[in-house]
């Protein structure tokens, strides 16, 4: 009985199947890297919208004594921080009792506001031997705009300018 050359060897048949399976697993990889970068971005994504308007709010939260008499001495009033963070918290739906590395933190100064919010990923497809979780921050900075026409604005604000009454 003759035997037919192919010309494969029998190690030849491992090499082909140690291949395929290196290349399973590395479009595994890729799929998992993908799927998670995709979670990164709508979370980064969420997180910047909600700095946005955490700080739009904050911002609006002018104090009425100078809105109404242009006499007070802070043109944001103090409860604009916490304004602020709640704007923030309630756009990224975290609750109230979240954890300290989750939720919106803002500052405010004479005419500004900063607010930073971070949020945890959590992977649907975590790669081995990396975390399974990420937290991803969004920052944002806003001026008030009260539309007064008083020359107290300039001086609180200092570089400020409105525009002189008609």
């Amino acid at each position: 009985m003759r035997h037919l050359h192919t010309g494969r060897t029998s190690g030849s048949a491992q090499v082909i199947i140690t291949f395929a399976l290196i290349f399973a697993l590395l479009l595994f990889w890729l799929l998992c890297a993908v799927v998670d970068l995709d979670a990164d971005f709508e979370a980064s994504t969420l997180a910047q919208a909600a700095a946005q308007s955490a700080v739009t709010s904050g911002a609006n939260d002018i104090n009425p004594a100078y809105l109404f008499s242009g006499q007070a001495s802070q043109v944001l009033d103090p409860s604009a921080s916490a304004v602020c963070e709640q704007a923030g918290n309630y756009s990224m739906q975290i609750p109230a009792s979240h954890p300290a590395h989750e939720g919106t933190r803002c500052s405010q100064k004479q005419c500004t506001v900063a607010a930073v919010t971070a949020i945890v990923v959590h992977y649907p497809l975590p790669l081995p031997l990396l975390s399974a979780n990420a937290v991803v921050e969004g920052e944002f900075q806003a001026g008030v705009a009260s539309g007064t026409t008083t020359a107290q604005a300039h001086l609180v604000c200092g570089t400020i300018a409105y525009p002189p009454p008609p």
